[in-house]
């Protein structure tokens, strides 16, 4: 580990000139004493979701190349609406 005299402890300077720094900065805010929770969360939400699409698009890949020719626009719309789910998990 580094010589950090302080292990856990952590000072982050954000940038208030940036939008999403002043909207983190007021949701940080928002937690009172539970910042420290806050973080630990979000930080492991985002791993598990980068998880979870690391495993899941394989097998959706893998059933695609699996199926038919499907009726024409179908695959478009089928396309559109795995872009767009995974397109939320980031």
């Amino acid at each position: 580990m580094s010589s950090k005299k302080n292990h856990g402890r952590f000072c982050v300077q954000f940038n208030l000139n940036d939008p999403r720094h002043r909207q983190v900065v007021e949701i940080l805010e928002q937690q009172g004493r539970r910042k420290a929770q806050f973080i630990v969360e979000m930080v492991l939400e985002d791993a598990d979701r980068a998880d979870l699409q690391q495993m899941v698009e394989p097998i959706v890949k893998q059933l695609l190349a699996r199926q038919p020719a499907a009726p024409a626009g179908a695959d478009d719309e089928l396309k559109s609406a795995i872009q767009g789910v995974m397109a939320k998990w980031g």
